[in-house]
């Protein structure tokens, strides 16, 4: 992936345009998905943290750095 396309997207997320956060979501699903399923062993648990990464992404946004 472009690094330049995945700071537009970051830019555009943080002016508060869902489908790009909606993009970055699609684009790091299955890394965190992955990484919480190696350390917790468990789908559900697995599910339930990245859920949670998430939310409290969208809800820190304003921080997120374009880098």
């Amino acid at each position: 992936m472009d690094d330049n396309y995945i700071s537009e997207i970051v830019e555009e997320a943080k002016l508060g345009k869902k489908h790009a956060f909606k993009e970055l979501c699609d684009i790091n699903l299955k890394k965190i998905y992955n990484l919480a399923y190696r350390i917790l062993l468990t789908p559900e648990d697995a599910i339930k943290v990245t859920s949670e990464t998430f939310i409290e992404a969208w809800e820190n946004l304003k921080f997120l750095r374009s880098d």
